[in-house]
């Protein structure tokens, strides 16, 4: 086996263990939600779901590398599968923090988390880093005045030397002057790549050290420009920024919802198509996360919001559908927007409906998420509010004509919706009962037309 081939086996073994890994936290995460909905005062149970979202996205950033194996351009050694050595230098995918010929822009660097479940090795590790650095450097370390990538190198290794507890601190002192420092110069400097160095750094950094993205936000007038001034791969790096600041933040202040214009939702868009191009998905579904991000920010008063009036105006923009609907069979979005996800799909079924303009979603996709929708109608838990934005979704999208001329599964569909209005379920859960009434209603309705 030569050397490219053994390096490409590893790569695709440990990817799938990570999303194995993957996989299981979000499954237990799941359990312990229903848990804390429960009994929202059990002790210790809101640290715990901390904890596993915090490895969720750890893993999830992990999974958007290319290559896992960790070597920085020197030789080794590697066995082939007749007996042979192979020396050829082996280099890992670059670091967040390294020169401009990065090769997809979307490692990512981070500090290490602890929690409960560190083992005590690590704990020794981080005892044993904490000797390097401690916090009589923190006065002279603040005083780092980042004007280049070689700054910010020298940054990132102070920082990777450090306990966690000290590193943590030293973000957050004197208002977070490291930070805002660092923005101060992205937001002065013409250097792109410079520029997308801090972005990475902020991705890193920015679940670790609570109210940086809640600082980011005054920080958009450079954010958003340069996300499109970089190459796409690199400009994912900045849509993950921007979808972290759009979530994790509450509503953005008027001043800086006025960034997210037209021009802002063209060029976001533009990159979704370039991303159609990709084999691999992982650009298009950080563009949705993105797109659905934005969405949660747009509030409008009466009629639709500018992302569906593009969409429907725009005539490849169908070409996005088939993997927004892929992502919402896999329940795959970051940041809990499996409910915007929800919305759009609804408003986007509405806005066809009420207009009499053919839908957004090819007709060979419309039966598709009718089955999502059923299905997780089926499977979530009784009051889980998601059940009933999914029964609202199903209503309107059985409304539209497509579902009257075709009348997709409706046996099935009955079948699901009766089952919930069974005496000892609807007093359980009126509500479901109620829209599932409505739903049955409506299709009886059809098969008399």
């Amino acid at each position: 086996m030569d050397t490219s081939t053994l390096v490409k086996e590893f790569n695709s073994l440990i990817r799938k263990a990570k999303e194995s890994e993957r996989d299981n936290i979000q499954i237990s995460l799941n359990f312990y939600k229903q848990a804390y909905k429960l009994l929202p005062n059990a002790p210790n149970l809101s640290k715990k779901i901390e904890s596993l979202e915090r490895k969720l996205v750890k893993i999830q950033a992990e999974l958007l590398k290319e290559d896992w194996v960790q070597i920085e351009g020197n030789s080794i050694d590697i066995k082939t599968s007749g007996g042979g050595t192979s020396n050829a230098p082996i280099t890992s995918s670059p670091t967040i923090f390294n020169d401009s010929n990065t090769s997809d822009g979307i490692d990512d660097f981070s500090i290490k988390q602890e929690d409960e479940d560190d083992d005590d090795d690590e704990q020794n590790n981080n005892n044993n880093n904490s000797n390097n650095m401690g916090e009589e450097d923190l006065d002279d370390f603040i005083k780092v005045d980042a004007t280049s990538i070689e700054d910010i190198d020298t940054l990132i290794d102070k920082l990777k030397l450090m306990d966690i507890d000290v590193a943590l601190k030293l973000l957050q002192q004197n208002d977070f002057f490291v930070i805002r420092s660092m923005c101060k110069h992205a937001q002065q400097s013409e250097d792109v790549n410079y520029i997308s160095e801090i972005v990475y750094f902020l991705n890193g950094i920015g679940n670790q050290v609570e109210g940086v993205f809640s600082l980011l936000v005054s920080e958009l007038a450079w954010i958003i420009p340069n996300c499109f001034m970089v190459e796409e791969t690199k400009a994912a790096q900045h849509l993950l920024l921007l979808a972290a600041i759009f979530t994790q933040t509450g509503p953005l202040p008027a001043t800086e919802l006025a960034k997210l214009d037209e021009t802002f939702l063209d060029e976001l868009i533009d990159l979704g198509f370039k991303y159609l191009d990709y084999y691999d998905t992982k650009w298009l579904n950080i563009f949705y996360n993105t797109l659905l991000a934005y969405q949660s920010q747009i509030i409008v008063n009466d009629g639709y919001s500018p992302l569906i009036h593009k969409l429907y105006t725009m005539q490849k923009a169908p070409e996005l559908g088939p993997e927004l609907i892929a992502l919402l069979n896999r329940d795959k979005f970051d940041y809990g927007l499996i409910g915007q996800s929800l919305s759009l799909v609804s408003d986007i079924f509405s806005y066809s409906t009420e207009h009499k303009v053919s839908c957004f979603f090819y007709s060979s996709d419309i039966p598709i998420i009718i089955d999502i929708l059923v299905r997780n109608i089926h499977n979530l838990n009784e009051l889980d509010p998601l059940r009933w934005q999914y029964l609202d979704v199903l209503y309107i999208v059985l409304s539209h004509e497509h579902f009257q001329q075709t009348q997709y599964h409706v046996d099935d569909i009955i079948t699901v919706l009766t089952d919930m209005l069974d005496e000892d379920y609807a007093e359980k859960d009126p509500r479901t009962a109620l829209v599932s009434r409505s739903i049955l209603d409506l299709i009886q309705q059809q098969s008399y037309q």
